[in-house]
């Protein structure tokens, strides 16, 4: 099984906790950052999980590079930005 090693989530502001995360694996990183995650989105995925987080996508190919994002809502009713790509 394949899992995304990890992300680490901070805030300027106190008690900030994660909920929910999102991740998304495309084929090239310029594809990312214009939106597309053409390999696997997660969606809106509840928990707190920040490490060892299981990819569910297709197959992947050995020998090839893959770029991923993750996203982790802020606040209620707040979009977060997502990582670079």
């Amino acid at each position: 099984m394949i899992r995304f090693t990890d992300w680490l989530v901070s805030s300027v502001r106190r008690g900030v906790t994660q909920s929910a995360y999102q991740v998304r694996v495309a084929s090239t990183a310029a594809k990312l950052s214009a939106g597309k995650a053409d390999i696997w989105d997660s969606g809106r995925t509840a928990g707190a999980e920040s490490t060892q987080v299981p990819y569910a996508g297709p197959a992947l190919t050995s020998a090839t590079r893959y770029h991923w994002q993750v996203r982790v809502p802020t606040f209620p009713g707040r979009t977060a930005q997502w990582t670079s790509a």
